[in-house]
């Protein structure tokens, strides 16, 4: 809804404009690390900039329009319960990965 303001109510503008945001982070990323291989804390950095990139860009327009009309607390509850198992896939992957 706030990229949705900010860009009017031009569908095939606002596609274009979120396809080039998405298509640049990904090449930012893509680039990032071939320069900085070799640098893990900036490999984390990015992709912790564009991880969240893409988590803004749906919880601050994606989910409110999807939230809207009848069974919102059965929409909110589902919602919950991936965001749950996503964290609980990803401690899990994380527990059963060493490095020695």
């Amino acid at each position: 809804m706030i990229i949705r303001k900010m860009l009017g109510d031009s569908k095939a503008r606002m596609f274009c404009i979120l396809f080039t945001l998405k298509l640049s982070t990904l090449l930012g990323y893509i680039v990032g690390t071939k320069l900085f291989s070799e640098v893990l804390v900036v490999q984390v950095v990015l992709m912790g900039f564009a991880a969240g990139m893409f988590i803004y860009m749906s919880v601050s327009d994606i989910v409110p329009e999807e939230m809207e009309g009848e069974n919102v607390v059965l929409k909110y509850l589902v919602f919950a319960a991936g965001v749950v198992i996503m964290m609980a896939s990803s401690l899990a992957e994380g527990e059963g990965h060493h490095h020695h």
